[in-house]
């Protein structure tokens, strides 16, 4: 069976939001190790994980690329291993990076109002990340029925 409209949009998808999470990442690192404000700069522990959950994402950005190139070896019939590394990134390495985020925002509050629109800023990024980790799943979820449709 070829590889249909449908499935082609899916991947191309599946590839821009996955690139956009790991540009996302390394923004995130990049704008806590430039930011000015003593409370985020104080706390090296929250400074190294970001910046470690961000070479976590580009390894599952590459291993999800590499599940997407064994799947169409399959002619993209299961979309086994690229689901398999869609919910590891998510589980290993979006989920602690919006908690570190979380903690951002914890040690932001405690400064001066201005820099609460900064951490806004940080937040919003954060959202489109989530809001994207679950239509990622919406469409996982909506091309398995579209495939047993396809099957029968």
């Amino acid at each position: 069976m070829g590889c249909t409209c449908k499935r082609v949009l899916f991947i191309t998808g599946l590839f821009l939001m996955e690139l956009v999470d790991l540009v996302l990442d390394w923004y995130f690192s990049l704008q806590i190790n430039k930011t000015e404000q003593e409370p985020i700069r104080s706390e090296n522990a929250l400074q190294y994980s970001i910046l470690s959950f961000s070479i976590v994402g580009t390894f599952t950005f590459i291993l999800q690329l590499l599940a997407l190139y064994v799947d169409g070896k399959k002619d993209y019939s299961q979309m086994t291993y690229s689901t398999a590394m869609s919910v590891i990134s998510t589980l290993f390495e979006d989920l602690p990076q919006i908690m570190l985020a979380a903690w951002v925002a914890a040690v932001s509050s405690e400064s001066e109002k201005t820099v609460m629109k900064h951490q806004q800023k940080r937040l919003d990024c954060y959202s489109v990340l989530t809001y994207s980790v679950s239509l990622k799943m919406k469409i996982r979820s909506g091309l398995s029925r579209s495939k047993k449709k396809d099957n029968f």
